[in-house]
């Protein structure tokens, strides 16, 4: 359960953005690398790893939220 309701997401509301990334982006930088790390193993930079992360943030704004 997201703590702030998803509307506020869909509604551009900054306050809420904020929280949503602080809540999953240490989830999601995991999961990511561990993908990474599964396909590349002697490859997978943080820097890579944090792009990654950064393009999936960029993706869900993009999109007003609507891949969630």
């Amino acid at each position: 359960m997201l703590p702030f309701p998803i509307k506020r997401l869909y509604s551009g509301d900054q306050q809420a953005w904020s929280k949503f990334v602080e809540c999953y982006a240490d989830l999601i930088y995991t999961v990511v690398r561990k993908i990474c790390l599964s396909y590349a193993p002697n490859r997978a930079t943080k820097e890579e790893v944090e792009d990654i992360v950064q393009e999936i943030f960029c993706k869900l704004l993009k999109d007003d939220f609507h891949l969630l």
